[in-house]
């Protein structure tokens, strides 16, 4: 029984010295000309947007699902903000810790 709990002991203490490395996308972040967040380029994703996006996260006390207003379409979108790290790389090739936010119509917006 001793044995059991020492590699229980040794296995959680793995965990915790050795924690996952923050995830990543698989796209590039294009920074808005506000510089506080940024959206990935294809996307129907507008910079107003996302600024609408950032400031609604920061408002609600980053809330995990928000909703923000498009001024493009003039519609109001649900947003699903990840509350864990994210790293985007940005298109000057830069790494950029921020908060993950999907949803609307196929948006993706960082946010720091």
């Amino acid at each position: 029984m001793k044995k059991t709990l020492i590699a229980a002991g040794l296995a959680a203490a793995a965990l915790v010295l050795n924690p996952p490395a923050p995830a990543h996308a698989d796209f590039v972040f294009e920074v808005c000309p506000s510089g506080m967040d940024g959206v990935v380029a294809g996307t129907p994703t507008s910079c107003p947007f996302a600024d609408n996006v950032r400031a609604n996260y920061f408002r609600y006390g980053g809330a995990s699902v928000i909703g923000a207003y498009s001024p493009v379409t003039d519609v109001i979108y649900p947003m699903d903000c990840s509350s864990g790290s994210f790293i985007a790389e940005l298109s000057s090739g830069a790494m950029h810790p921020g908060v993950l936010c999907t949803g609307g119509n196929g948006a993706a917006v960082v946010i720091w």
